[in-house]
C-alpha cells in the first residue's frame, strides 16, 4: 500500500461469547485494537511488518495466522542538485540525493530533454567547452551565445557556469 493510505485487518471468529480480541504488530500487542477489526490510518513505513490477532474466550486463546502490510513511501529528492561553475575542459559532477522506497530510479534531463542512459544518482558532463551553437549561462542563468560580450568575458576567465538544466559539454 501507498503511504498515507488507510487498511483495516478484519477477523471472523467462532465460539462461545464473550470473544475478546487483541491485535498485534510484530508479536506485540496494539494498545486499543480490541476488536474484530483494526485499522491502519494514514499508514507509514513504520507499520509495516506482521499483524495477527489473538482471539479468546472462557475456552482458551486463539491467535491467527500472520497478515502481512508492506508500506511503500513515494521517491523525494533530500539533497537537490545545485549549481555549478567549473573551469573550460573540466567536467561537472551532478548528483542528487532521494529517499523512498526501494529501488529507486533515476533518469537526467537537460532542460526538457531525456539524457539517454543516464539513469544513475549522479552525472557527469565531459570537458566543458564553449563551441557553436552551444548554449553557456551568465551568472543569472541565462543562454548566452558564443561571440556575446559575456560569452567573451567568460572565455577569458576560463570558466563554464553550468546547471542542471543546461550543461556546458
Amino acid at each position: 500500500m501507498l503511504a498515507g493510505s488507510n487498511t483495516t485487518f478484519t477477523v471472523t471468529a467462532y465460539g462461545a461469547p464473550t470473544l475478546a480480541y487483541q491485535w498485534r504488530l510484530n508479536g506485540t500487542n496494539i494498545g486499543g485494537a480490541t476488536r474484530a477489526s483494526f485499522t491502519v490510518t494514514n499508514a507509514q513505513p513504520t507499520n509495516a511488518g506482521s499483524y495477527s490477532v489473538t482471539v479468546t474466550n472462557l475456552a482458551g486463546t486463539a491467535v491467527s495466522s500472520n497478515a502481512a502490510l508492506v508500506v511503500n513511501a513515494p521517491a523525494y529528492v533530500t539533497a537537490p542538485i545545485t549549481n555549478q561553475t567549473v573551469q573550460l575542459s573540466r567536467n561537472a559532477l551532478f548528483v542528487v540525493a532521494a529517499a523512498g522506497t526501494a529501488p529507486l530510479a533515476y533518469q537526467w534531463y537537460r532542460g526538457v530533454s531525456l539524457l539517454t542512459g543516464q539513469t544513475a544518482s549522479s552525472f557527469a558532463t565531459h570537458e566543458c567547452r564553449l563551441g557553436p551553437g552551444r548554449p553557456i549561462l551568465s551568472r543569472h542563468h541565462q543562454p548566452v551565445r558564443r561571440g556575446h560580450k559575456r560569452a567573451r568575458q567568460l572565455e577569458r576567465s576560463g570558466y563554464c557556469p553550468a546547471d542542471h538544466h543546461h550543461v556546458c559539454q
